[in-house]
């Protein structure tokens, strides 16, 4: 039942083949329990059923030590440790220097930083100002009509958005592909990040 659940939520929108994940897990977990079952153990006597079942187990151990090990060697620590020191040097600059208030909103560009453990990290630093900080969720809303966002492009219009975060050397762009127009005014660079404040006049 659980691959099942698994496979159908793996070809949602966003998803893969780590939805598997947890179903592997919880198959050997399961195995483990029900062999080890003392009152279980007379229905291994059939030898094809036990190499078919040790198989298993040792293609799953392989699976879970290949994946991990590959998707630990292909990030670079530094590459972590580069975007929690931007990220925390933006937030710095935004509450100490410029006086960031509970009450004023940031918008963080999807494309913002270098990568997107950039731009997730700097949502984690601003997380009580942010205005969308989960944008591929707003962005599949949007499209599929579930949620009005009239007000975020209200926001934009009445320039109530109080800085907007982009790429080094981008133009400002939103998830909602609403343009900001004039409605920014250039701020600041720091690190990979082009800081915009609204345009007040």
């Amino acid at each position: 039942m659980f691959f099942v659940f698994s496979t159908a939520t793996a070809f949602k929108i966003g998803a893969g083949v780590g939805y598997y994940q947890d179903y592997l897990l919880t198959a050997v977990v399961q195995i483990t329990l029900f062999t080890c079952d003392a009152a279980n153990r007379h229905i291994f006597n059939n030898s094809f059923l036990r190499s078919g079942l040790s198989l298993y187990l040792v293609l799953a151990f392989l699976h879970c030590t290949i994946f991990l090990f590959m998707k630990y060697n292909a990030s670079k620590n530094e590459d972590f440790v580069s975007y929690y020191i931007e990220g925390r040097k933006v937030s710095e600059y935004l509450y100490q220097d410029q006086k960031l208030k509970q009450d004023e909103w940031v918008y963080v560009c999807p494309e913002a930083g270098e990568g997107i453990f950039s731009r997730y990290r700097l949502n984690y630093f601003l997380f009580k100002n942010i205005l969308i900080p989960f944008s591929d969720l707003v962005y599949l809303a949007d499209l599929n009509g579930t949620f009005n966002y009239d007000k975020f492009r209200s926001m934009v219009r009445k320039k109530e958005i109080k800085y907007v975060i982009s790429k080094k050397g981008s133009v400002p762009v939103n998830i909602l592909n609403y343009d900001f127009g004039n409605t920014l005014k250039y701020n600041s660079t720091i690190g990979s990040f082009d800081i915009y404040e609204a345009n007040k006049l």
